[in-house]
């Protein structure tokens, strides 16, 4: 599922002339916050969502007027945590630019402690676990 798209602009590149390391981070931020929407999260919630680690491979340089999609998916669900996969392509999907992996805990925003993740939200969760698994199958 597309989680995010955009373009790249002049002013998010480096003196290299391709998407700087910063703005990649930006972009996968945004289709991060777009997925835990599915999941049910609503701004003004008494809980929130923390990363505790991104990892990021840069596959293939993008450079300024190139437009991107991010998407992605599910790959494990913990007690308190989820793990996602995300995916910057060109729009065309032809090229795979950088793939990042993440883990994002369910956080209680007065006690500022992890907090288990509710059932509603862990359903959508496995529910887009079990999609993604189903396409990688095909």
């Amino acid at each position: 599922m597309i989680r995010f798209t955009g373009i790249v602009h002049p002013w998010l590149c480096d003196s290299f002339g391709h998407l700087n390391t910063r703005h990649y981070v930006a972009m996968f931020d945004d289709a991060t916050h777009v997925l835990i929407a599915h999941l049910g999260y609503r701004k003004g919630d008494a809980h929130g969502w923390v990363d505790v680690r991104n990892e990021i491979d840069y596959l293939a340089e993008v450079r300024a007027g190139a437009v991107v999609e991010i998407s992605s998916s599910v790959t494990k669900l913990g007690t308190k945590s989820v793990t996602l996969c995300a995916e910057m392509r060109s729009f065309e999907g032809s090229l795979t630019h950088s793939r990042m992996q993440a883990v994002i805990v369910y956080f209680d925003l007065s006690r500022r402690c992890s907090a288990r993740i509710p059932d509603e939200v862990r359903e959508k969760a496995a529910g887009l676990a079990m999609a993604a698994q189903a396409t990688e199958g095909v």
